[in-house]
């Protein structure tokens, strides 16, 4: 359930661009600049470690190579959401963020997060397809 509260939150997040409403203030009050240009990194890093830290006994209970796909799409995820905002963040506040290079930073970003959702769909269907899980849609 936690799990499932969490992927809803990101879809809503990545839909209406909640953490970028939401820390623009923050941004101009701290004057931010570089890679923490946009400032929801610092509490979205922070974020990331507690649920890894929260579901670390999930992830160990999980077979080897489903855990280590998880964990996998977990990175590329969080390396396109997180280190690449941090790299648009550092051309963004030295004026480069409407460039060709800062659109390809964009699509760089992007992909990561749709790989990191595709990995994770692929290694979450395995793991139920081995579990002899039935779902049924009607």
């Amino acid at each position: 359930m936690g799990l499932a509260l969490i992927f809803a939150y990101i879809s809503l997040d990545e839909l209406a661009r909640l953490h970028e409403l939401t820390f623009a203030p923050l941004r101009r009050g701290l004057n931010a600049t570089g890679p923490f240009y946009f400032t929801w990194v610092v509490p979205g890093a922070a974020i990331v470690v507690v649920l890894f830290a929260t579901y670390l006994r999930f992830l160990l209970d999980l077979p080897a190579r489903t855990r280590v796909q998880f964990v996998f799409a977990g990175a590329m995820y969080v390396t396109g959401a997180l280190g690449m905002e941090m790299v648009s963040g550092v051309m963004a506040s030295g004026g480069g963020g409407e460039s060709l290079a800062g659109s390809l930073v964009s699509a760089v970003e992007e992909s990561l997060e749709m790989l990191g959702i595709l990995v994770f769909n692929y290694a979450l269907l395995r793991y139920l397809a081995a579990s002899r899980v039935v779902v049924e849609f009607r």
